[in-house]
């Protein structure tokens, strides 16, 4: 005879064979904020609820030896990767202009990006609007020579350290380069390096006056996403503060799946940062994978 608990477990064998697996659901967008070197930002960061943090890699650059190794700790200790950076270039590191010089680039970008792969860094942002402007009567075109030619030896170093520069546009009043997504995505192919691709912050795209849907032109160069609300570069906290849900729409249409930063001028970090980060994950849930 054969068992009743056999037949009770050959039936739900039977059954889990049949039955379609329940996927798991996808993973929350990393959203992520700007931290200093000093003070607790560090520590208030992963309290608020955010999933990594930002840095600023020239500050990265300047700490002596033993203070880098001692951020190392204090982020390993906290458990909160830390995946991009902005603050790229000091400003004395020209890129344009005529006097620019390779080799103290090269020095820099060498340092710099060791101390980001040892923190784990992914990307590094390139703002950096003095270091990418010209002075007046200089050639445009052949600023934009110089911005290209960096741009291949950037990112050539920067992939030998696992990273990728990201390119963000930034308004006419900050540089007279790269002012938008368009003249980004013209940049990053004339470099024509994997190493250097896109990044928009929502504050500088709305600032700019563009509309969200300029960011179409960055499909398949888009590396990084940062935002704020554009009224006082604040915590993005509600969909009524701007119109966070078109900018959104096309980040989904263009298949992003990377990291959001914030950074903010104004607000509390303790108070509005955990509505901040669970509020842009709601917004984004269109985008995780």
């Amino acid at each position: 005879m054969i068992s009743s608990s056999w037949c009770i477990g050959a039936l739900a064998t039977a059954l889990a064979l049949v039955s379609p697996a329940r996927a798991a659901p996808p993973p929350a967008v990393a959203v992520g904020y700007l931290a200093k070197l000093t003070g607790q930002d560090l520590e208030q960061i992963k309290a608020a609820g955010f999933d990594f943090a930002e840095v600023g890699l020239r500050d990265l650059a300047a700490l002596s030896d033993s203070d880098f190794d001692a951020l190392l700790a204090r982020v390993r200790a906290l458990k909160l990767p830390v995946r991009a950076a902005i603050g790229f270039l000091p400003p004395e590191i020209m890129v344009v202009g005529p006097k620019v010089d390779a080799a103290a680039q090269q020095s820099y970008l060498a340092r710099a990006f060791a101390r980001a792969e040892r923190l784990g860094l992914e990307t590094v942002v390139f703002g950096s609007n003095k270091s990418r402007t010209f002075p007046e009567g200089f050639s445009r075109a052949r600023a934009l020579d110089q911005l290209a030619d960096f741009g291949r030896r950037a990112g050539a170093e920067a992939r030998k350290h696992k990273l990728v520069i990201a390119i963000e546009p930034l308004g006419h009043e900050d540089t007279n380069t790269v002012n938008t997504v368009a003249e980004a995505v013209a940049l990053v192919k004339a470099v024509g390096h994997p190493g250097f691709q896109v990044a928009v912050d929502y504050y500088h795209l709305i600032a700019g006056h563009e509309q969200p849907s300029a960011v179409l032109a960055a499909r398949g160069h888009l590396q990084h996403v940062r935002i704020a609300n554009p009224a006082g570069r604040a915590f993005p906290l509600a969909p009524g503060e701007a119109d966070y849900g078109s900018f959104f729409k096309v980040l989904e249409q263009i298949g992003y799946h990377g990291a959001i930063g914030v950074e903010t001028r104004t607000g509390s970090l303790v108070s509005d940062g955990p509505r901040s980060a669970k509020f842009l994950r709601s917004a984004a849930a269109g985008l995780a994978r």
